[in-house]
């Protein structure tokens, strides 16, 4: 909604203890919509006393549904019924009729992936590149439902074939597996309360292409798992910045 420059006048967040109450929004850009809760635990209260014209929802919420429809017409948005972010922003734009609005945002997302393609060069299909997720001990695999990996396809990088072949949604796996995702460039989306620097101590990480070649990259959880045109954007931005910038520093 923010992306199509309209302004909810309430909103939920992730659970605090996430640590992150939303992906891939700045706060200044909620800072003065009211909370209604957790999107998994919503006040039911809080959204009755702001008298909403419309409420829109995730599937999870079918248990409320009803309670919700008495308060406003409300549409659940199923995000296992579209391939991509790009189908799932067209849906919720269409919903609130800003379907060409929508169309202006993917077709600028389209010139950026252009443009790094472009500046990308012949390296575009020389690197291989991997992202995982560190949590605790263990490392996050996820597959292509994820969105920095739709947004990594659409750009045409390699992504490593036990990734871009992975049928699950997402594997957790000790880091004894660490090796398996190995490529030229590694990027690291660190769910951990630990510093980076802490985890590349251990000797299993001194192996690796990546870390060898000062290839390895901390991204922003909470850009890294958003779902919407805002935080693709901040993919994009780090993509810039460690695919095309980084690579023009170090030479």
């Amino acid at each position: 909604m923010l992306a199509l420059g309209i302004k909810p006048i309430g909103i939920a967040t992730y659970p605090p203890e996430q640590g992150v109450l939303f992906r891939g929004i700045d706060e200044y850009q909620v800072k003065n919509i009211p909370q209604v809760g957790s999107a998994f635990q919503p006040s039911l209260e809080k959204i009755l006393m702001l008298k909403p014209d419309l409420i829109l929802g995730r599937e999870n919420h079918k248990n409320i549904y009803t309670q919700l429809s008495d308060f406003a017409p409300t549409v659940l948005v199923d995000w296992g019924n579209f391939v991509s972010f790009q189908d799932n922003f067209r849906y919720i734009a269409q919903v609130l009729g800003e379907e060409e609005k929508a169309k202006l945002i993917l077709n600028k997302y389209q010139k950026r992936i252009q443009e790094l393609q472009h500046r990308m060069g012949k390296r575009l299909q020389k690197i291989k590149v991997s992202v995982i997720g560190l949590s605790g001990q263990n490392i996050k695999s996820l597959n292509r439902d994820a969105i920095f990996n739709q947004v990594l396809d659409d750009i045409g990088v390699n992504r490593i074939p036990i990734q871009k072949n992975q049928k699950e949604r997402y594997l957790v796996l000790s880091l004894e597996h660490l090796n398996k995702y190995d490529a030229d460039v590694l990027f690291i989306i660190n769910e951990s309360r630990k510093q980076l620097s802490d985890y590349l101590k251990n000797p299993i990480w001194s192996h690796m292409k990546a870390v060898q070649n000062k290839q390895v990259y901390e991204v922003d959880p909470g850009n890294w798992f958003s779902g919407g045109p805002l935080g693709v954007n901040k993919i994009l931005d780090d993509l810039f910045k460690y695919l095309v910038d980084s690579t023009k520093a170090s030479t």
